[in-house]
């Protein structure tokens, strides 16, 4: 974070809210975070289709107190944006993609209207003036070989280098449910065969779309 004006004062408000998970919740409002007089905040996104489960989180620790009856854990909360198809950077992802690549000007992660940022101009001309050949899709890995974030993504037939990598993983109800990185040709390539691989071994994914157009321009919540 970088703090612009003088006036500007960053407070660490760790200890003041909670984020909690509701599955399920069937919010139709798209990702925005609305503050009331108390200091009280709730955030939604978006349910991108009638499988797909939405979730909302309650920021304000009073305020997840009184209003949320049961916490769910992590997982939960990474499956859901697993099935919305949001990916994140966590350390093990840390400089591997830029924001088109994981599809974050799809889905509101990124604007191309204000801000600053080290790698600006490079983000926006990939917007503005050429094609996004990679991006991210949804993947299932079933099978006793762990995935975690960060891993390579090998397409069979073209082994001298990974086809792509692994952006986020999570184990839920005994199914690794993963989003991928990897160029759209190959991911859309009928019998397309990807796998994982680590000294263990290695496991086959299921690749498919995630649930809005990869070609579109513009956020799928607008």
């Amino acid at each position: 974070m970088f703090v612009l004006r003088s006036k500007c004062k960053v407070r660490d408000c760790t200890a003041d809210y909670q984020l909690a998970f509701l599955p399920g919740s069937g919010l139709s409002s798209p990702m925005r975070v609305q503050w009331d007089e108390q200091g009280n905040a709730t955030a939604s996104l978006r349910v991108l289709n009638g499988t797909t489960p939405g979730f909302q989180l309650v920021a304000s620790k009073v305020q997840a107190e009184q209003e949320v009856q049961e916490v769910n854990g992590d997982d939960n909360f990474e499956f859901a944006l697993q099935q919305l198809g949001i990916a994140y950077v966590s350390q093990p992802t840390v400089e591997m993609f830029i924001p088109q690549a994981i599809n974050f000007d799809l889905v509101g992660g990124v604007s191309f209207s204000k801000g600053c940022y080290p790698g600006q101009e490079i983000v926006a001309r990939s917007h503005y003036l050429g094609k996004v050949k990679r991006r991210v899709f949804q993947a299932t890995a079933t099978g006793s070989l762990a995935v975690t974030a960060g891993q390579d993504v090998w397409l069979a037939g073209k082994e001298n280098e990974p086809a792509g990598a692994v952006a986020t993983a999570v184990n839920f109800n005994g199914q690794q449910y993963l989003l991928v990185e990897l160029p759209v040709d190959d991911a859309e390539q009928s019998g397309a065969t990807f796998t994982v691989k680590n000294d263990a071994g290695a496991i086959a994914l299921n690749v498919q779309p995630p649930p809005y157009d990869v070609h579109q321009k513009g956020s799928v919540f607008e």
